[in-house]
């Protein structure tokens, strides 16, 4: 088995001669093989000195007491025994969990993966990341995704390798690791929240691949792995196509990104949709919340009038004029503007801007009065503290306590000349 480890390290270059390593270990089966796999592979590839490049590093995440502490000592013994050095992390997961509104199987993921990629930027830029996935993780995953919806990337599953970060049992099944521990004696723990329904890991796992497995296809974790692999060597060629395309028809005005509508929409629809998509996370800082629809929303807009615009999620405003526009809300106090008047073209200081239901707004030149609730052209020096005028700003509410749309700031395009208008 070891020898499909390596052939697998090999393949995917995961493990270079100078590299260190620093290898997650709960204690469980998978990263009890991990560790012992990596200890063989850099014992063959330094000699003595693969202790000088090998750390384990276990996170005590705050939580099943006993159990816990029971894991903790376990590992300290089996690093001390085989000469690995240890590290020990602490965390609150139920606090972290409680703060920042997730459940606390993903703030146990977040605080472990935080725990080894500072361990690790410590240990210097040359040190990768082990963890202990295995085929069955992964064929899980792909699952999981596909059952609440995804795309290709989702359908790809679990990356062998992802920056720093290396699996090098994704090449195992977990019956494969079993086999290997019992065989040559090697002991582990289980954590008995593997065996709860509680997570929908757990009865993805238990409910699910178990009777894919037993009833349908025994090989249906080696299948659903290898159409997996496919499917990433699939989305990395649309990636590269979608970069290359992106750059034709994309470009950005300020903060704004502008799509050259004219060049994007002869474009196949698949293309179109990612790098509709590309540019929306682009603008938003990410795709959080951002589904098919939305995308789609963005191609029907393509098609409609001038002047339109719409709204996604992330605060993120979509306008039609002779080009397609993204922009994101300015935020007002603790609200933000819906408007596309809401600030989206007010990014930079400009000399013109035209403003509504505005306040008594000082430049460098005296004081400007507004006319509640009508609109009003005002012009203002270039020394004009943008900023400053977008939070003297009063937003006005309807009914339902949201913002008027036509109620906020935008930029005029008399920035583009500085003349006033």
């Amino acid at each position: 088995m070891y020898d499909k480890v390596r052939r697998y390290i090999d393949r995917f270059d995961m493990i270079r001669q100078s590299e260190r390593v620093v290898a997650g270990i709960s204690g469980g089966a998978d990263s009890v093989c991990l560790l012992f796999m990596l200890k063989r592979f850099l014992y063959e590839q330094s000699g003595e000195d693969y202790c000088s490049r090998l750390t384990a590093i276990h996170v005590h995440h705050g939580i099943r007491g006993e159990e816990a502490r029971r894991d903790l000592e376990f590992v300290k013994r089996l690093c001390e025994r085989e000469g690995i050095e240890l590290v020990l992390r602490y965390y609150d997961v139920p606090g972290y969990s409680g703060e920042h509104r997730i459940s606390c199987e993903e703030a146990g993921r977040l605080l472990r993966y935080q725990a080894m990629g500072e361990l690790a930027a410590e240990r210097g830029n040359n040190t990768k990341i082990a963890v202990a996935h295995n085929s069955n993780d992964n064929a899980e995953t792909v699952l999981h995704n596909l059952s609440r919806g995804t795309g290709l990337k989702g359908l790809g599953g679990i990356a062998p390798l992802n920056g720093n970060i290396i699996r090098p049992l994704l090449c195992l099944e977990r019956k494969e690791i079993e086999k290997y521990l019992a065989d040559n004696e090697i002991s582990y723990i289980t954590d008995s929240t593997n065996l709860e329904t509680e997570y929908t890991r757990n009865r993805i796992r238990l409910h699910v691949l178990s009777v894919m497995q037993q009833e349908i296809n025994p090989k249906c974790v080696e299948h659903i792995s290898s159409a997996s692999e496919n499917v990433r060597e699939a989305e990395a060629f649309l990636e590269k196509i979608t970069n290359q395309m992106y750059e034709k028809v994309i470009y950005t005005d300020n903060n704004y990104i502008c799509i050259r509508k004219e060049q994007l929409y002869p474009m196949d629809i698949y293309i179109k949709k990612r790098i509709l998509r590309q540019a929306v996370g682009r603008i938003a800082g990410g795709l959080k919340d951002i589904t098919r629809t939305h995308i789609e929303d963005v191609l029907a807009l393509m098609k409609g009038e001038p002047g339109k615009y719409i709204h996604l999620p992330g605060g993120i405003i979509v306008r039609k004029t002779d080009t397609i526009i993204l922009g994101k809300c300015r935020i007002i106090g603790n609200r933000s503007v819906r408007g596309f008047g809401g600030g989206v073209f007010i990014e930079t200081a400009t000399s013109y801007a035209k403003f509504y239901d505005s306040p008594i707004i000082k430049d460098n030149k005296g004081v400007v009065e507004g006319q509640a609730n009508s609109a009003s052209n005002v012009y203002f020096s270039n020394a004009v503290n943008i900023v400053e005028i977008i939070g003297k700003l009063k937003p006005v509410y309807d009914e339902d306590g949201e913002i008027e749309p036509s109620i906020g700031v935008y930029m005029s395009t008399a920035h583009i000349t500085g003349e006033k208008q």
